[in-house]
C-alpha cells in the first residue's frame, strides 16, 4: 500500500506556459499539429476544469488556463484532454475513408495508430522549444506526460489497473515494436516498468506499506520478504544460487536508465545494442511473470 503523501506537479511544467508552446496548444498557423482552438473552445476547457480565465486573445486565455492547472497539479489532465480521440477526431479522420463505430475509443487500432502519430508530432514540436531549456517532453504507457532533462530517462509510471500476465504481454508486445523501430530508450523504460509494476502490485495485494519513490531495489527486497523468498542459510545451494541470480538480474535492470546509461555519470555510460535491449526486455517479462505466479500461489 503506497503512502498517501500527494506529489506536487513538477515545476518543469511551467515551461509549457511560454508563448511558443501555448501557440502549439491552441493550433496556430505555424504550429498546426493540434486542432485550432477558438476563444469559445478555450472558455469551454476552462469551465470543464473549473478554472478562471484571463486575457482576450486566444494565447492569453490558454496561458492562463495552463498556469491555473499547473497550480492544481492537473497539467497532465489538460494534455490528455487535448490529445484525446474526441479532441483529435477532426485530425484523425481527415485522411480516412470511414469513421469507426466508436470515434472516441482508444481500443480501435486505427484510432490508436493515428492518435499516436499526432502525439509524436506534438511532442516533437514542443521539444523544439524545450531544447533551448535543455529539457524534453516524454510520453509513456500510463498516458503520462513528463518534462525531463535532455539526457535523462523518464520516471517509470506504474499503471493503475491490476498487473497480471496480460499486462506484461501488452508491454512486451509494445517493446518488440520499439525494437523494430530501433527505440532502445523506450525498451529500457518498458523493462523497468514491468518490474516496478509487478512489485508494487504484489505489495499492494499484501497491504505492505512502501514509499512511492521508484526504487525498484527496495521494492524487490520487500517483495522477497513478503513472499518468503529471501535467501536462507539452510536452503539447497543450487536454489540459493538461482534466487541470488534472479536478484542480480532485477538489480541490473533497475540500474538501467537509457541508451546512454546514467546521464549524470558520463564516465560510466552504457550503450545497448538492439540484441542486448531485446534480451533486457525478455528477461524483465520472464521475471515479472515468475513473481506474479509465486504471488498467485501465496494468495491461493
Amino acid at each position: 500500500m503506497k503512502d498517501s503523501s500527494i506529489e506536487k506537479e513538477d515545476k518543469s511544467f511551467e515551461i509549457l506556459q511560454t508563448r511558443k508552446v501555448v501557440d502549439i496548444l491552441i493550433g496556430t498557423t505555424s504550429n498546426h499539429t493540434l486542432p485550432y482552438l477558438s476563444g469559445p473552445a478555450i472558455n469551454s476547457i476552462a469551465r470543464l476544469f473549473d478554472v478562471g480565465i484571463l486575457g482576450s486573445s486566444r494565447a492569453d486565455m490558454m496561458e492562463s488556463v495552463t498556469v491555473a492547472l499547473h497550480k492544481k497539479n492537473r497539467t497532465n489532465d489538460l494534455l490528455r484532454y487535448l490529445l484525446s480521440p474526441a479532441s483529435l477526431k477532426g485530425k484523425i479522420y481527415k485522411n480516412l475513408d470511414y469513421i469507426p463505430d466508436d470515434p472516441n475509443s482508444l481500443n480501435n487500432p486505427v484510432i490508436q495508430t493515428e492518435r499516436a502519430n499526432i502525439i509524436e508530432m506534438f511532442i516533437n514540436e514542443v521539444n523544439e522549444q524545450l531544447y533551448f531549456n535543455k529539457k524534453k517532453m516524454v510520453f509513456n504507457e500510463a498516458e503520462d506526460f513528463q518534462i525531463v532533462g535532455l539526457n535523462d530517462a523518464p520516471r517509470v509510471i506504474v499503471a493503475t489497473e491490476p498487473i497480471d500476465t496480460e499486462y506484461i504481454i501488452s508491454l512486451l508486445t509494445k517493446g518488440q515494436q520499439d525494437l523494430r523501430e530501433g527505440d532502445v530508450d523506450s525498451v529500457v523504460t518498458k523493462s523497468r516498468t514491468i518490474l516496478e509494476s509487478v512489485f508494487r502490485q504484489i505489495l499492494d495485494d499484501h497491504d505492505v506499506v512502501y514509499k512511492s519513490d521508484g526504487d525498484i531495489g527496495k521494492y524487490r527486497k520487500k517483495v522477497l520478504d513478503t513472499l518468503g523468498m529471501s535467501v536462507k542459510s539452510d536452503w539447497n545451494p543450487r536454489v540459493k544460487t538461482m534466487v541470488s541470480s534472479l536478484n542480480k538480474l532485477v538489480d541490473t535492470i533497475a540500474e538501467m536508465r537509457n541508451t546512454d546509461g546514467d546521464a549524470h555519470d558520463s564516465a560510466n555510460r552504457i550503450r545497448l545494442t538492439i540484441a542486448e535491449s531485446e534480451l533486457l526486455l525478455n528477461v524483465a517479462a520472464s521475471l515479472g511473470n515468475y513473481f506474479i505466479r509465486v504471488n498467485e500461489r501465496q494468495k491461493g
